[in-house]
């Protein structure tokens, strides 16, 4: 069950934090930024300690980095949207514009963490991250871990992560770009933003800010009336905002500073379920900032992090006369310390490191203001020669109420052949993972459990990737990859809500045994010849999610079943081209059947998506014009990703984007 909002009658709404009063914080910071004298350039940055810390110990697993072109193509989208478009993974989506959230391998989207520059921003309180708040100009690039990642990222990675971060762009001088989009159902959006550093570098930043809203009056076909007429969705509007400010400094050759802030607003009539009126509204404020600090010296690296958050959720119900106010803040730090070793035939990485996030929530349907300490101390290893990687890890966490096992994992990659022109490696992982209830699953009233057994279990994969790239010339060549990966997960003491002993509200019980089991299969083709490029990847995921056991003793239709909306198949192909300036881009997802009852006696159908791109860029005296047109479900399917909530038909989006150095 998903909780969207809180209900309190007669409270008061608290004040917000507005947008306009972080400005002076902001250009200050940009102002002492581009203030400081100028030193020897360094490349030494958070981003590429994090980047080589998931590298070097993620032996073993999948991963799928968005390139540049996708991102181009992302431009105000948020990474629901995104992922939707650029990747298999299911998300559903409760309305246009409205809570959009992942299901990685059929798991919940609490079984995935989402990090933006090192830190958690999953919510405290629901243990997972509304992706339609997160607009593309909160990060600079995105990844996607497959499988258990809870040794590198934490208790919330039992199925996958979403790495989001900020790069630095060590240039001197300013540059500034300016984005505007218009589209159907009265969707407006402008985003703008400025790169800046002092002569030579040693310090930059980056200052942008995003506007998006859309009218939302999509027609719809209404199952819920006789003969199923066309009308037009009322109560849907979204308004959204976001402003993001990143510092980068060198201290030093051998100390690198980064202060990333972001700050984002949603004001959003909930979209109603079909043939229902809609009066309820939902306001989502969240400001983070993340302050790191990163020294080197020979093969020696040190990373110390420390972040804050403050996230509020205020939900209006005029009909029942609620105006209630949730409220949720963490503290975050991480200390690291990482070696290499170098050999004649091999390396050695070490990593050692301790983590730990203060958790504070004040929500009605608690009762009292509830507080959750959570830290880890880990270990990581990479031995790795010219064939073979293995990478061990341990992690222990210490979590108020729980006394969590020690959490290992075990990754290896071996190079079956390695040519000039063919790789060809084999993959194998396995790890335990492990989660802890929600602040929700816990303390919410009625239905809260404070009871609740973590989650826990084990979690096996392995594949294969075959790489080819022959020798290719400055203007032409060709590569592919391909790649397969099968899995296994058997979770214990699922955490399930359903209606309670008198059926008249849910409640959170440790109810199922979860085994995920599956394929995924991706391919790769790149070809380039003057200036013709051509991409054209296709990447498709069967998953077999299952109750394993009965729920209660009187239980006889739910064991063996498919978990509720997990799609058994899903597909997505990209085909991309470029040619002087211009560029194609058409994307096809399919999702198949989701069930919607436990007993598997209703589901919605499956359905695919065509979505289209198509850009002219023009360039002079180093500015720069992107033009592009959208079209998203070009075949006006007729689709729902939660029951009983409608998604707009054949849409269209006009994007202008202006450069300026």
């Amino acid at each position: 069950m998903v909780v969207i909002g809180v209900r309190r009658d007669g409270q008061q709404p608290s004040r917000r934090i507005p947008w306009y009063s972080l400005l002076p914080v902001w250009l200050s910071s940009a102002g002492l930024a581009l203030a400081q004298e100028p030193s020897q350039n360094h490349t030494l940055d958070t981003v590429r300690i994090i980047e080589r810390a998931h590298q070097t110990f993620s032996a073993g697993r999948s991963a799928t980095q968005l390139d540049s072109a996708q991102l181009r193509m992302a431009t105000l989208l948020h990474m629901g949207q995104i992922l939707e478009q650029f990747s298999a993974i299911p998300i559903r989506n409760y309305g246009n514009g409205m809570l959009s959230v992942l299901s990685i391998r059929g798991t919940g989207p609490g079984h995935t963490a989402v990090n933006w520059n090192g830190v958690s921003i999953n919510s405290p309180m629901l243990g997972q991250q509304d992706l339609s708040l997160i607009q593309s100009i909160a990060f600079d690039q995105a990844s996607v871990q497959w499988g258990a990642t809870n040794t590198l990222v934490g208790t919330d990675a039992v199925s996958g992560a979403v790495l989001l971060t900020s790069k630095p762009r060590w240039q001197s001088g300013l540059s500034a770009q300016a984005s505007a989009q218009f589209g159907s159902f009265g969707r407006r959006g402008m985003q703008l933003s400025t790169r800046y550093g002092t002569d030579n570098a040693r310090w930059t930043g980056r200052t942008g800010i995003s506007w998006l809203t859309i009218r939302n009056d999509f027609p719809y076909r209404n199952s819920s009336r006789f003969g199923q007429p066309i009308e037009r969705q009322k109560h849907a509007a979204v308004r959204q905002f976001s402003a993001v400010q990143d510092i980068y400094g060198k201290l030093s050759n051998r100390y690198y500073i980064s202060l990333n802030s972001w700050y984002t607003e949603a004001d959003r009539q909930l979209q109603p379920g079909i043939g229902i009126s809609g009066t309820e509204t939902q306001q989502d404020n969240a400001l983070r900032f993340v302050l790191s600090v990163v020294g080197s010296h020979n093969r020696h690296s040190s990373l110390v992090q420390i972040s804050q958050s403050a996230e509020q959720i205020r939900y209006i119900n005029p009909v029942i006369r609620t105006d209630d106010i949730s409220v949720a803040k963490q503290t975050q730090f991480r200390v690291e310390e990482q070696w290499e070793l170098q050999g004649n035939q091999a390396n050695w990485y070490l990593k050692t490191g301790v983590e730990g996030a203060l958790a504070t929530a004040t929500v009605p349907a608690y009762q009292v203001l509830q507080t959750q300490w959570r830290g880890e101390g880990y270990g990581m290893t990479t031995y790795e020669n010219n064939r073979l990687r293995v990478s061990g890890q341990i992690r222990k966490g210490w979590i108020t109420g729980f006394d969590p096992p020690i959490v290992p994992s075990l990754g290896v990659d071996y190079r079956i052949r390695s040519g000039d022109d063919l790789t060809i490696t084999a993959k194998a992982h396995l790890s335990r993972v492990y989660r802890v209830p929600t602040l929700n699953d816990r303390y919410w009233r009625p239905g809260g459990n404070p009871d609740l057994r973590p989650e826990t279990g084990w979690s096996q994969e392995g594949g294969i990737l075959i790489r080819h790239k022959p020798e290719s010339t400055p203007t032409s060549g060709a590569s592919w990859e391909t790649s397969a990966t099968v899995y296994h997960a058997l979770i214990h003491d699922w955490i399930l809500w359903r209606p309670g002993i008198n059926e008249t509200y849910w409640s959170a019980q440790n109810l199922q045994t979860v085994r995920s089991r599956g394929i995924e299969t991706a391919f790769r083709y790149m070809w380039s010849v003057g200036q013709i490029r051509i991409n054209n990847q296709l990447s498709l995921a069967y998953n077999r999610i299952s109750n394993e056991q009965a729920i209660g003793s009187s239980d006889v239709q739910t064991k063996g079943n498919q978990l509720m909306y997990a799609p058994l198949i899903s597909l997505n192909q990209q085909n991309q081209i470029g040619w002087n300036g211009w560029e194609l881009g058409i994307q096809n997802t399919y999702i198949s059947r989701r069930y919607t009852l436990t007993d598997v006696s209703a589901f919605l159908p499956g359905y695919m998506l065509i979505n289209a791109q198509l850009s002219k860029q023009l360039s002079w005296n180093k500015q720069l014009l992107r033009i592009m047109f959208s079209g998203y479900n070009l075949s006006n399917t007729t689709y729902q990703t939660v029951e009983n909530r409608a998604m707009p038909g054949i849409n269209y989006q006009f994007t202008f984007f202006f450069k300026f150095n």
